[in-house]
């Protein structure tokens, strides 16, 4: 436990760090819990940009990553003469521990998201590990061409400091910084403005549905990201009535980092552009552009090179290249109408089966969604709802220590309104799956919310915000922290190996390394199998499902695997 307690401590002050020396490029660089929140995050994004960028040329495996680590902390030091002392501060240090603590309590003893993370996280991060990329390794299996920047991220943290579990540590350091963002900026308002009541509202879903890590995988990092893109929106509305450089080019970072995670949260990409006014265009074309634009084209250069495809498995998207896979198992054409189709509840027809393409004409697949995932939705946004309304009346009824709550112009939330409005339509009519789309969802919720709050509060007297912030910030630590150590505790009399960490090696109760057989064609190796189990954080390249008879690997004179046809 030492062991996990010490890396927790190590990567936290390896992330802020890091985020320190990048994030001055976005003049973000105050030692306020909120400021660090938002430098710990901007540390964790620039390590995943670097990670996708390397991988172009090498491995990250443990030695090059930990080249990349060293280089990094010796050009902070180089570069910034007195920087630890300057860092070095009681606000500083406080963070520092309840993050390590947040991040030690959220892994320790935790499980993984199953299956997707036996299924294509770990492998992918195992991927990364052993090659530089790997032209049309979605050939190999299609779930390798949903993966996202987190895999890269994990990846990265392979070296000779932190070892193997290294991989398993950004996913919970991402949800502590998310979750000190809101409870930070919560604690440091003095009033009960639009977005400090959309604060609130968002840590209360976080405690309600956010506070697992089992259940992060690929979705939830994506989320957290959009629910700090709006906050940080509404806040310079706000104190600007319009989005200044610093934010302009802080939202863009962000929003692209959503994308990245999560392809169905490329709507995020519209804030920026509503963002932008007559000063951010002038400027424009400075070199935070033109790194911005470097960060995305890369991830489409990656898409094409991985898949064929600039936004997979959109075949709209796909170019016409020998590794494009159109024709064979697991084409883009079906993968990307059986995604929606089972995402549409296909799998829940009882008497008869409609194929695809039935099912998703005429919203043919309404009826079924309603009848089983759309309750799913309800038993979730119900209860929130319902605890927002009753916060409502709390404010409405309280008589002590009471404030005048100041007028919003509420007009000036009509853009953000719209695009999030646009996000749930597009969620709805495309991938109706929660967790594919529930930032969408939830922040619509919590904004209008806190706009309809402002609209009937305004010019009346309500309870003092510090007494509010209080309470939330007392009941979020203990619910957050009481379910970590309700878990912890049913767990402790589990044996396994790599014990206490989540358990990236199999399924199995001992978490032993999963069996292989190596696939072969014409003598000529191709790629691994697991027996009875998916592929984990095995050998790569690994498949737990069918791939294509079709398929064959060659070796390009650059040394580059290519999956083709």
């Amino acid at each position: 436990m030492f062991n996990l307690l010490l890396l927790s401590f190590l990567t936290v002050l390896f992330h802020l760090l890091v985020g320190k020396n990048f994030s001055k490029f976005l003049n973000t660089n105050k030692n306020t819990y909120y400021e660090l929140s938002l430098t710990s995050l901007i540390g964790l994004i620039s390590l995943s940009f670097i990670a996708l960028i390397i991988n172009f040329f090498v491995p990250l495996n443990q030695q090059t990553n930990t080249i990349i680590l060293i280089t990094l902390l010796v050009s902070i030091l180089l570069t910034n003469g007195n920087f630890l002392k300057k860092i070095i501060s009681k606000t500083v240090l406080k963070f520092i521990f309840f993050s390590t603590l947040g991040v030690f309590l959220m892994i320790i003893l935790s499980n993984i998201n199953t299956p997707d993370a036996g299924m294509y996280h770990f492998p992918y991060v195992n991927i990364l590990n052993e090659n530089k990329i790997i032209i049309g390794i979605s050939n190999i299996h299609h779930r390798y061409g949903h993966v996202s920047i987190m895999q890269y991220l994990s990846a990265l943290h392979f070296n000779y400091v932190f070892g193997i579990n290294g991989i398993v540590v950004p996913l919970a350091s991402l949800a502590i910084y998310s979750i000190f963002v809101f409870l930070s900026y919560i604690n440091q308002k003095s009033d009960l403005s639009i977005s400090n009541v959309f604060s609130i509202f968002i840590i209360i879903f976080i405690f309600w549905k956010m506070n697992r890590y089992s259940g992060y995988g690929n979705d939830a990092p994506a989320h957290f990201i959009f629910f700090i893109i709006v906050l940080i929106y509404l806040n310079s509305l706000e104190i600007f009535k319009k989005i200044d450089d610093k934010t302009f080019y802080l939202i863009s970072l962000f929003s692209i980092f959503a994308f990245l995670n999560k392809t169905f949260l490329i709507f995020a990409l519209l804030i920026p552009l509503i963002s932008i006014n007559k000063n951010i265009l002038k400027n424009i074309i400075s070199l935070k552009f033109l790194l911005l634009s470097l960060l995305l084209i890369s991830w489409i250069v990656k898409n094409i090179l991985t898949t064929g495809c600039i936004i997979y498995p959109m075949p709209s998207t796909c170019l016409n290249l020998p590794w494009t896979n159109f024709e064979g198992i697991s084409n883009v054409y079906d993968v990307s109408i059986g995604s929606e189709a089972w995402s549409k509840d296909w799998s829940n027809q009882k008497d008869i089966i409609l194929p695809y393409n039935e099912f998703l004409e005429n919203f043919n697949w309404v009826k079924f969604w309603f009848k089983n995932h759309f309750l799913i939705i309800l038993k979730i946004t119900v209860p929130y709802i319902l605890a927002i309304g009753v916060f409502s009346i709390f404010l409405k009824n309280m008589k002590k220590n009471k404030v005048i709550l100041n007028q919003q112009n509420l007009f000036l939330y009509f853009p953000i309104l719209t695009i999030i409005f646009i996000g749930i339509i597009i969620w709805f009519l495309k991938a109706p799956i929660f967790r594919y789309g529930y930032s969408y969802l939830i922040s619509f919720i919590a904004l209008t919310s806190a706009l309809a709050i402002s609209y009937n509060l305004s010019g009346k007297k309500i309870l003092n915000q510090k007494k509010i912030s209080t309470v939330i910030i007392f009941l979020a630590m203990i619910i957050i922290s009481t379910k970590q150590f309700v878990r912890i505790y049913s767990n402790l009399d589990s044996k396994f190996e790599n014990y206490p960490w989540p358990k990236f090696y199999s399924q199995n109760l001992d978490n032993k390394k999963i069996n292989l057989n190596t696939f072969k064609k014409d003598g000529k190796f191709l790629y691994y199998v697991p027996q009875k189990s998916y592929c984990f954080y095995s050998k790569s390249p690994c498949s737990s499902v069918g791939v294509d008879d079709n398929i064959k690997l060659k070796i390009n004179t650059f040394n580059y695997k290519i999956y083709h046809f």
